[in-house]
C-alpha cells in the first residue's frame, strides 16, 4: 500500500495539480455530453456538480444495478450505484485517478451496449461521439 501511494503521489506531482484537475474536468464534461447524447439526465444540477464523480439517472424500467454488474463482469468497468432509495436508479461514474480518455470512451460504449440490451432506445455510438467531440475541442484527442 505504501509503495502504491508513493507511486500515485509521484505521478500526481509529475502531472501537476492544475493538470490533474483539468483532466478530471475534461473527463466529466465528456461524460456529461455523452449522457445528454444518450438521452439520460445527470443527477446533480449545473453549478453543484463534481469533477470527480458524475451521477446519472437510469432510465425508467432499467435496473441500474444490473447494468453496473454487467459492466464490471463483462467489460471490467467498475461504476458506483445509488444507496437507499436511489439503489438501482442512478449510476455514479468516477473520474478521479489514472483514468484516460480511452477509458472514458470505452466505458461509454459499453454502457450504451448495456442500455440497448435493456431495451433503452439509445443511438449506438452517440455517447462515444459526444465524448470524442469534447476531447477534440480540448485538443486532447487525435482525430481518426
Amino acid at each position: 500500500l505504501y509503495y502504491a501511494l508513493d507511486v500515485a503521489l509521484d505521478r500526481y506531482a509529475a502531472e501537476g495539480p492544475a493538470n490533474v484537475w483539468a483532466r478530471h474536468e475534461r473527463n466529466t464534461r465528456a461524460i456529461l455530453a455523452a449522457t445528454e447524447a444518450m438521452g439520460l439526465r445527470p443527477f446533480a444540477e449545473p453549478g453543484v456538480r463534481s469533477v470527480t464523480v458524475t451521477a446519472i439517472h437510469v432510465p425508467e424500467g432499467v435496473d441500474g444495478d444490473a447494468i453496473r454488474k454487467a459492466l464490471r463482469i463483462e467489460h471490467g468497468y467498475v461504476l458506483g450505484g445509488g444507496q437507499g432509495k436511489l439503489a438501482g436508479k442512478i449510476i455514479r461514474i468516477g473520474t478521479m485517478g489514472d483514468i484516460s480518455q480511452t477509458d472514458v470512451v470505452g466505458m461509454l460504449g459499453a454502457l450504451e451496449m448495456k442500455l440497448l440490451g435493456a431495451g433503452f432506445g439509445v443511438q449506438a455510438g452517440s455517447a462515444q461521439q459526444a465524448a470524442l467531440r469534447v476531447f477534440l475541442e480540448a485538443g486532447q484527442a487525435v482525430p481518426a
